[in-house]
């Protein structure tokens, strides 16, 4: 007797069918699940620098977004030189990640970052913490009796004090890239499309006009602010034609009134009543102006919090 196969299922058949219908494996299918599987592992057994630098330019989101998260602590265990020669190298292409929320702990990591180029940093010392812990301590004129706490700071030369108890050597290579390429970043990132971005990047520079020198606040921290200040407006300083980004532009200006603000609080010899008088509170009043129409509702109420004052 001849045993009749019984005839497949309907759910059979059709799996069969799409057998057939795929392509036969490619010669590299095996390859492709390896780089797969890596992308989705870390070697938590590699130094800080090395994992970071290994996985901040993955292609996986998360991944960067985890070491984004550790550049800090990078930068402390692997002091100035490992963050000048090999973390600031990965900076340029996370300043224009797609992913906004790399941006912008990227902008809030840049602040530890810029310390230690600033400082001379020894590898996993904690410099870079009683740093930190300095600039916590938000001085105010009454700092500053006769002078005190603002050895080298006048001349510009060298030392860095906050009038919070803190005094150490610039370095010199450090704070030159600091200014020329680190600064930059933040500058671009103030004015991000994206308001969690521009938060960030505008309490990064301000944490920074904590240490830099004085001359340098009014040249390299105050020009983002007020050139934001006019973002949208034509020479004439009337709003520029093209209605799809106005709502952009008053929000860079929301930023620039906020920045301002923060700027304005800077303790002397970095933030005098007079450079206040002399570019801030024109900026701050022409956003809380309406008598040209320029200024909508939500920029006017954004100048409020940045009352101009010394």
């Amino acid at each position: 007797m001849i045993a009749v196969p019984a005839a497949p299922s309907a759910g059979a058949a059709a799996a069969a069918a799409a057998a057939d219908a795929a392509p036969p494996p490619g010669p590299n299918s095996a390859a492709a699940s390896l780089l797969r599987f890596e992308d989705l592992t870390v070697d938590d057994d590699l130094p800080p620098v090395e994992r970071v630098v290994r996985y901040v330019r993955s292609g996986i989101a998360l991944q960067r977004l985890v070491h984004v998260k550790m550049l800090g602590e990078a930068a402390r265990i692997g002091g100035t030189s490992a963050t000048l020669d090999i973390l600031l190298t990965l900076l340029p292409p996370l300043v224009v990640d797609p992913e906004s929320i790399i941006r912008q702990h990227l902008a809030t990591q840049l602040l530890p970052l810029g310390l230690t180029c600033m400082y001379d940093c020894p590898p996993g010392r904690t410099v870079l913490a009683d740093v930190l812990n300095a600039a916590a301590n938000t001085p105010t004129t009454n700092d500053f009796p006769s002078g005190a706490g603002k050895k080298g700071i006048d001349g510009g030369v060298g030392t860095a004090s906050n009038g919070g108890g803190y005094d150490r050597p610039y370095h010199a290579n450090g704070y030159r890239v600091l200014t020329s390429r680190l600064i930059p970043h933040l500058s671009a990132l103030v004015a991000d499309a994206d308001v969690d971005v521009r938060r960030s990047a505008s309490d990064s520079l301000a944490s920074l006009g904590m240490h830099l020198r004085p001359s340098d606040v009014e040249s390299l921290l105050l020009p983002p602010a007020l050139q934001m200040c006019q973002s949208g407006l034509s020479e004439e300083g009337n709003e520029a034609e093209g209605g799809a980004d106005q709502t952009r532009c008053e929000d860079l200006r929301i930023t620039s009134s906020n920045l301002l603000a923060d700027l304005a609080s800077l303790p002397p010899p970095r933030m005098t009543p007079t450079l206040v008088s002399r570019t801030i509170v024109p900026a701050v009043l022409s956003l809380c102006s309406a008598s040209d129409g320029r200024n909508g509702f939500r920029v006017r109420r954004g100048g409020v919090p940045a009352p101009p004052g010394g």
